[in-house]
């Protein structure tokens, strides 16, 4: 797709994951697939703003509606990470678990206690939830200061 197929202006990001993404059909593959979109656009963005700042946020305003949609981002991250650290934790119960810094042979004690590593895991998740939560409260700030701003023309 080129941008003169794509009427950016009145673009529905909803109805464009949709179109790839419906609910209520989850895989694997999906949710993999979703989250290196999500990475692959962040890195669409940095790209954009470092070569063309101020052609592409010319206004306050610009600049607020990004900084919106992040604090959204950060929102749904902290959700993610929350259901991705509950998942580590449920995993942990799992007799078949294996961490693969053990010797393969079962005559030695394991070094490293699978379970312990994935606690370990989920603990950092949910460290990482926080952090994400506390993104989003800084980004609201940040956009409430935002939405007293303009240009005069």
């Amino acid at each position: 797709m080129t941008d003169d197929k794509i009427d950016f202006e009145s673009f529905d990001p909803d109805d464009f994951v949709s179109q790839f993404w419906p609910m209520p059909v989850f895989s694997e593959d999906r949710v993999k697939a979703a989250t290196g979109t999500a990475a692959e656009l962040m890195r669409w963005n940095c790209h954009a703003l470092i070569n063309s700042r101020d052609r592409v946020l010319p206004y306050p305003s610009s600049v607020g509606t990004v900084t919106s949609r992040l604090a959204s981002t950060a929102s749904g991250m902290n959700q993610v990470l929350g259901y991705l650290a509950e998942r580590m934790e449920i995993l942990a119960e799992e007799p078949a678990l294996y961490d693969d810094r053990n010797p393969h042979s079962e005559r030695l004690a394991p070094q490293h206690v699978p379970a312990e590593t994935a606690q370990s895991a989920a603990a950092k998740l949910r460290e990482a939830a926080a952090l994400a939560n506390q993104l989003m409260r800084v980004l609201g700030e940040a956009g409430g200061h935002l939405g007293r701003l303009g240009l005069r023309e």
